[in-house]
């Protein structure tokens, strides 16, 4: 397996990070799989415990207990340092009461993605450390299988995402999964806005069984049935969900809150329809978006969009 220089590395990592641009092949050669896989593992590694540091409790299961010095150059201190610098945590966190239960289980997977619609192919510019989800709706086109391959061998997560609706002009979970499998990406993502499309993915999370499940959720739009609630909250706290919380500021939704419970991170929106105004990430920031935990919507989006998401 090749080795880069320390410099190489730092580099290379700098720009994965979105602290600097990417640098030039001449410089760095692509961070493949095949040639760099232990590049991809350390990022891999540093981003479960990245998550962790931001929000403490228990060390999860994975997260280094030893942090590793690297190269002896540019440590994990030093780079989890850099991206807080550059984009603080304070004044991001949601409003919760009572403060939400510390995970013993890692939030790495649910946080950064893109929730791709239109266009999946200008999402291919963005930083690598989000995730990218594609949707299963028939109505847009999706990736090939060797798009997604070589995604992933980039050390990019891949999933499909849909609506969870079985009804109607719905994205049923079966077909969610029918198309991750197909495609062969990371995770199925599901989602639960509406009661009706709570009670599907649980069901299927059900069927498929294990823990981990990445689930879009808006709480407020299910809080009202009470046993269905406590299903998805028993869920959350022990990790066999990893929630995402829709917070849509630009369609007149009010601040973000996670109703106490361990959330991994936040699903922005910008477009423009209907009820929902365009804005810019600067003003998601505002909002209290926080980079390199949070996620976005992307519809609308361009290849400029995906290249300033941070």
């Amino acid at each position: 397996m090749a080795k880069l220089t320390a410099a190489q590395f730092e580099a290379a990592t700098k720009g994965r990070y979105g602290l600097t641009p990417r640098p030039p092949k001449s410089v760095v050669p692509s961070i493949t799989r095949r040639d760099y896989a232990y590049v991809l593992a350390r990022w891999a590694a540093f981003d479960r415990w990245h998550a962790w540091r931001d929000v403490g409790g228990p060390r999860p299961a994975g997260v280094w207990k030893v942090v590793p010095k690297w190269d002896l150059t540019y440590t994990p201190f030093e780079l989890l340092a850099d991206i807080r610098r550059r984009w603080p945590l304070h004044g991001t966190k949601p409003i919760e009461t009572p403060a939400p239960p510390l995970p013993a289980h890692s939030l790495a997977l649910g946080q950064s993605w893109f929730v791709i619609a239109q266009d999946y192919r200008e999402s291919f510019v963005g930083p690598d450390y989000f995730g990218r989800a594609f949707t299963a709706d028939p109505g847009y086109p999706h990736p090939s299988r060797a798009e997604v391959a070589a995604l992933r061998d980039r050390g990019i997560r891949t999933a499909v995402w849909g609506d969870s609706r079985i009804e109607g002009d719905g994205t049923s979970p079966d077909a969610i999964v029918e198309l991750a499998n197909e495609l062969r990406v990371d995770r199925p993502m599901f989602q639960a806005e509406l009661e009706r499309e709570c009670r599907a993915a649980l069901a299927k999370m059900d069927q498929l069984g294990g823990v981990g499940h990445l689930l879009i959720v808006h709480l407020d739009g299910i809080a009202g049935d009470a046993k269905l609630y406590a299903d998805l909250e028993a869920r959350i706290n022990d990790g066999r969900v990893i929630a995402i919380e829709e917070s849509y500021r630009n369609c007149g939704w009010g601040p973000v809150s996670y109703h106490g419970l361990p959330i991994a991170g936040t699903l922005a929106a910008t477009y423009g329809d209907g009820d929902c105004t365009t804005c810019t990430l600067e003003q998601l920031d505002a909002w209290g978006f926080a980079a390199h935990r949070d996620s976005y919507y992307c519809a609308q989006w361009h290849a400029d969009h995906y290249r300033a998401a941070r």
